[in-house]
C-alpha cells in the first residue's frame, strides 16, 4: 500500500487503504446512515407492526450507540485512545452530575457521547465515502419529501408520524392540529408559509419525521458542499445545490435559511481565521440577541422567529444557579425549546464549556480542511442553541461528527506520513 499526502488529505491506494476498511468499513457505514434514518424505520414499524414505546425509542437509539462504540474501537486506528479516553471523561463527568443530583439521566450522557463515538466511527472511513453517503440520502430525503408534498395523506398513512410521537415521546393527540391526519405537530404554521406560500402546501418533514429536523438536515448539507466544493465533481455541486433549495423550501425552514447563510460564510472565512475563534460563537449569538432586544428588534410572543427567540432568552435569563449547574431534575419541559437552557441544566456550564473546548481544539492545527468544518459546526450548534434542543440530535450530529473523526484521521495520518524518519 502506498500513501499520497496532498495539501493536508491522506489519500492510500491499494484494497488496504484504511484500517477499517472491508467489513468495518461497511459496518461503520450503515451505522452512520441508521443513525439518521432509524426514526422513519421506527415510524413505519409503529404504523404498521406493532404500537412502540418511550422505553423501546431509547434502547434503539442506545443500541446504535453501543454497535457505532464497538465498531470503532474494534476497528482499530491511532485515532482509538483519544476517542475512548474524553468518552471516558464524559461517563465520569455525567456520573459526578448524576449523584449530585441524585438521579440518572441516560438521555443527557446520549447527547454529549455522539461527538466522540461518531467521531472515532467517522475515522474507520475516508471523507470521500463520507460524501458518497451524504449524496445517496440526499437524494432519498428528496424524493420521500416530494412525495409527501404531492400526495400528504398517502405519506401519514405509511408513517403516522403522529402516532409514532404520540407513542414514544408523550405528545398528547391534542397537540397534533394539522389538516393531515398523521403528520408532525407543526407541519402547518398558523401564520403560513414563509417560501413561496402560493405553493399551498404543509411544511414537508420527508424521512426525518419534522419539519425542524429537515431545515437541520439542509444546514448540514450547506456545510458539506461548501467543505468539499473544490473536491466535487460539477453533477455533484448542482444536484446537491439544487436539492437543497428544493428541501429549505419544502420544509419552509425560515431559521435553515439563516443557518445556512451562516455556516457558508463561517466554512469560507475559516482558512484565514484564528482556530480559537468559534469558542467564542456562543457569546456571539447571545450577546446579539441581548442587543436586538434591547433595539425592540426581538419583540415577544406569537409562533415567530422573534417571538420563538426572544422566549429562548427569556428562559435562559430565568434559569436559577442550580438549573446552571446542572443539579436539577425532572428538566423542566419549557427548557425543550431553548437549546442552550436544556444544554446547560442537563451538563452544566462547565460541561458545556468542556464539551466546546473539545470540539474546537482537538482537531490537529494542521488540517485545513478540519478547522473549516469545525467553523461549519460550531456556527451551526451556536444558531441552533436559542431555538431548541435539536442540534445535538443523532439525525443531524452523527454524520458531521462521523466527518470530524474522518478528516482528524487524515490530518493525523498525513503529519505522520510526511514526519522525516530519524
Amino acid at each position: 500500500m502506498t500513501a499520497i499526502a496532498t495539501g493536508g488529505d491522506l489519500r492510500a491506494t491499494g484494497p488496504l487503504a484504511l484500517p477499517g476498511s472491508g467489513i468495518a468499513g461497511v459496518a461503520a457505514g450503515g451505522l452512520i446512515l441508521a443513525s439518521i434514518l432509524f426514526n422513519a424505520a421506527l415510524s413505519i414499524l409503529n404504523a404498521w407492526v406493532v404500537p412502540l414505546n418511550g422505553a423501546l425509542f431509547t434502547a434503539v437509539q442506545g443500541m446504535l450507540l453501543a454497535a457505532a462504540l464497538l465498531v470503532g474501537v474494534a476497528s482499530g486506528g491511532d485515532m482509538r485512545a483519544r476517542w475512548i479516553a474524553v468518552l471516558w471523561c464524559m461517563l465520569l463527568w455525567w456520573l459526578f452530575l448524576s449523584v449530585l443530583r441524585q438521579s440518572l439521566i441516560p438521555k443527557s450522557l446520549g447527547d454529549i457521547a455522539t461527538f466522540p463515538i461518531f467521531a472515532m466511527l467517522g475515522g474507520v472511513l475516508r471523507h470521500r465515502t463520507i460524501t458518497r453517503m451524504v449524496i445517496a440520502v440526499q437524494a432519498l430525503v428528496l424524493v420521500v419529501g416530494l412525495w409527501e408534498a404531492v400526495d400528504p395523506p398517502g405519506y401519514a398513512r405509511l408513517l403516522n408520524v403522529a402516532s409514532y410521537y404520540t407513542n414514544t415521546r408523550g405528545i398528547s393527540e391534542g397537540e397534533f392540529w394539522s389538516e393531515f391526519e398523521g403528520l408532525y405537530l407543526n407541519s402547518v404554521r398558523p401564520v403560513g408559509r414563509l417560501f413561496l406560500p402560493q405553493l399551498n402546501i404543509h411544511r414537508v418533514s420527508s424521512l426525518f419525521l419534522e419539519p425542524v429536523s429537515l431545515g437541520n438536515w439542509t444546514v448540514v448539507i450547506a456545510i458539506i458542499l461548501t467543505l468539499f466544493w473544490s473536491r466535487l465533481s460539477w453533477a455533484e455541486r448542482i444536484f446537491l445545490f439544487a436539492s437543497n433549495a428544493a428541501l429549505l423550501v419544502l420544509c419552509d425552514g425560515r431559521f435553515a435559511a439563516l443557518g445556512i447563510m451562516s455556516v457558508v460564510g463561517a466554512v469560507t472565512a475559516a482558512r484565514w481565521l484564528p482556530r480559537s475563534l468559534p469558542m467564542l460563537f456562543p457569546a456571539f449569538v447571545l450577546g446579539g440577541l441581548v442587543i436586538a432586544r434591547r433595539l425592540g428588534a426581538l419583540p415577544s410572543g406569537g409562533d415567530t422567529l422573534t417571538g420563538r427567540l426572544a422566549k429562548s432568552l427569556a428562559y435562559f435569563e430565568r434559569m436559577t444557579l442550580e438549573q446552571a449547574m446542572g443539579l436539577v431534575d425532572p428538566v423542566p419541559g419549557w427548557s425543550f425549546d431553548s437549546g442552550w437552557t436544556y444544554f446547560s441544566m442537563t451538563q452544566s456550564f462547565i460541561g458545556i464549556l468542556l464539551f466546546w473546548i473539545a470540539l474546537v481544539f482537538m482537531m490537529p492545527k494542521s488540517a485545513p480542511l478540519g478547522r473549516q468544518l469545525v467553523y461549519g459546526i460550531t456556527a451551526f450548534f451556536a444558531l441552533n442553541m436559542p431555538i431548541s434542543n435539536s442540534f445535538i440530535s443523532i439525525k443531524a450530529a452523527a454524520m458531521l461528527f462521523a466527518l470530524y473523526g474522518s478528516l482528524m484521521r487524515d490530518a493525523i495520518s498525513h503529519t505522520t506520513v510526511a514526519a522525516p524518519q530519524k
